[in-house]
């Protein structure tokens, strides 16, 4: 007989609510990986970006605390052999590992792109913003003609595309550019450019 002993399922398993805000956490930065796969262009507005950076981060460090806390919790009520002491650590760095990925590493964070790239697609209002040019390209990128750059980009997904030839021709670092396009104040999907004279 095998020495290893399945836990019952009510023992390690999160409460629903606290499962469900992981879940949620991990989901969001889809639909920016989505848009990338189908050539789709996001800019998301630079005040918006700056406000949330830090919220992003707070909230996946308070998500990561509460989901150890509570295995902590649960290890510390029960009598375990040493074989089984380590098994809280792993299934809270099962949820831990994917929450510091998406904090951290990815531009594309959860609050910051996911959020506001659902809400353009279900607002779809008429907005414009304006950025700094980074750079320039009279060229075609892949599925992206003429690109722009902004300063303000915080990922990937912040490029213009399909400028006329025209206005990328006359355009040089620091000029300004008005985008409009679908979507809400903290972001859009880009339509047009204009130049700021």
């Amino acid at each position: 007989m095998s020495k290893f002993r399945v836990l019952p399922r009510d023992q390690w398993l999160m409460p629903p609510w606290l499962f469900f805000l992981f879940a949620i956490y991990v989901l969001l930065p889809i639909p920016p990986v989505v848009l990338k796969l189908f050539e789709i262009h996001y800019l998301a507005s630079p005040n918006w970006i700056e406000r949330t950076r830090i919220w992003d981060m707070a909230f996946g460090l308070f998500l990561i605390c509460l989901i150890g806390f509570y295995f902590l919790k649960h290890w510390q009520s029960r009598k375990i052999n040493s074989h089984e002491k380590t098994r809280p650590l792993w299934i809270w760095a099962c949820f831990a590992i994917p929450i510091l990925n998406y904090t951290f590493l990815f531009e594309e964070r959860p609050l910051a792109y996911g959020i506001p790239i659902i809400a353009a697609a279900i607002t779809n209002e008429e907005v414009q913003f304006s950025y700094t040019v980074e750079r320039a390209y009279p060229y075609s990128l892949g599925e992206c003609k003429n690109p722009i750059e902004v300063l303000e980009a915080k990922s990937t997904l912040d490029e213009i595309c399909n400028a006329p030839n025209e206005l990328v021709n006359q355009l040089k670092r620091g000029d300004t550019v008005i985008v409009s396009g679908k979507g809400t104040q903290m972001g859009l999907f880009p339509e047009s450019v204009r130049k700021v004279e």
